[in-house]
């Protein structure tokens, strides 16, 4: 699963992978990359929550119009 990750400060790195992120540069990182990025640089980057997820609503509700 992707997640969406924002670089605090500019980030080189990863010799075999050739990594480069500026500042405020927001990315999709695969779940490789984020462990990766966790492990190499912790504090150089942050999770992106998602502002248009849907809520979490398991109720069923009715439709507002009948077709």
């Amino acid at each position: 699963m992707a997640k969406k990750l924002k670089a605090l400060e500019e980030y080189r790195g990863g010799a075999q992978r050739n990594l480069y992120f500026a500042a405020g540069q927001e990315f999709e990182a695969d779940d490789d990359l984020y462990l990766f990025l966790m492990a190499d640089a912790p504090g150089c980057f942050e999770q992106v929550k998602a502002i248009d997820a849907p809520p979490v609503d398991k109720m069923l509700h009715k439709p507002k119009a009948s077709k």
